[in-house]
C-alpha cells in the first residue's frame, strides 16, 4: 500500500489563496492550471488536497468567507445612532472592503448571483452556505441595531428586525 505524503499547510493555504483570486476574477470557469500556477504548485497537487474543482471552489467560497469575517469590523454597524447613520457608514465601509478584498467580495457576489456558469448542484450548495453566513452576520447587525432605537409608539421590534432581515 503507497505512503500518503504529508499534507504541507502552506501549500494548501496557497491553493486557497490563488483559487479565491481565480474563482472571484474569473468564476467557476477559471482554470485549475491558472490556480495551480499562482500557487506555485503542479496541478496534481491542486487535486490531492482537494480532490476535484468542485470541492476547491467550496473551499474557496469558506476561505473568502472566513477572511471577511476575520476583519470585519461589526462596530461600524452597532455603533451607529440610528438606521440612517448605520446604512451611510455600513456603505463607506462596505466599499472600502471590497477595494481592499476584491477577490472576496468578487467570489461572494457570484455566489450571492447564483453564477450560472457553475453546476447546478454546486451552485445551489454554496449559495446555501453563503445565505447562512449572511443571515447570521446580518442578525448580529440588525438585533442589535434595534435593540439600541427609541421605537415610535405601534411599532414593534421584532416587527422591525424581520423588516430588515
Amino acid at each position: 500500500m503507497a505512503k500518503r505524503l504529508t499534507r504541507d499547510p502552506q501549500k494548501e493555504k496557497a491553493i486557497l489563496a490563488a483559487a479565491v483570486m481565480a474563482f472571484g476574477t474569473d468564476g467557476f470557469q477559471a482554470s485549475t492550471d491558472t490556480i495551480a500556477k499562482a500557487a506555485g504548485v503542479s496541478k496534481g497537487s491542486v487535486f490531492r488536497y482537494f480532490d476535484n474543482k468542485k470541492k476547491l471552489y467550496v473551499a474557496a467560497v469558506h476561505q473568502a468567507m472566513n477572511t471577511l469575517i476575520s476583519v470585519v469590523d461589526f462596530n461600524v454597524w452597532t455603533d451607529s445612532t440610528d438606521l440612517v447613520n448605520m446604512i451611510i457608514r455600513a456603505t463607506k465601509y462596505k466599499t472600502e472592503l471590497s477595494h481592499k478584498y476584491p477577490h472576496e467580495f468578487g467570489l461572494l457576489t457570484r455566489v450571492y448571483a447564483h453564477d450560472i456558469n457553475m453546476p447546478e448542484q454546486l451552485r445551489n450548495e454554496v449559495f446555501l452556505t453563503f445565505n447562512k453566513w449572511a443571515e447570521k452576520t446580518q442578525s448580529i447587525i440588525v438585533n442589535s441595531v434595534v435593540d439600541k432605537l427609541e421605537l415610535r409608539p405601534g411599532l414593534n421590534k421584532e416587527t422591525v428586525k424581520n423588516y430588515l432581515s
